[in-house]
């Protein structure tokens, strides 16, 4: 076998090379959702981790991300964890 016949034989993928092609872009995997509220109103609503991290493109240091609330157009922001006594 020539040089060139070896690289080539070596560069062959197969579908085991692959791994499971089930979830070949991991579209099952389930969504994280992070909570959060409206400041004005006080509506709750989970908003998917990818969303978020497209929202906190470009923010600097210290911003929140902010969305707006659809039931009265005012401002959602991450909720806070509530401190216990």
């Amino acid at each position: 076998m020539t040089q060139k016949e070896k690289r080539k034989q070596d560069s062959k993928v197969t579908f085991d090379d692959l791994g499971d092609l089930d979830d070949l872009f991991g579209l099952n995997e389930e969504d994280v959702m992070l909570p959060f509220k409206c400041i004005d109103c006080g509506y709750e609503e989970p908003v998917p981790e990818f969303i978020v991290d497209e929202f906190s493109w470009g923010l600097k240091k210290g911003e929140e991300v902010e969305m707006f609330c659809p039931e009265c157009n005012g401002t959602l922001k991450m909720k806070r964890e509530e401190a216990k006594d």
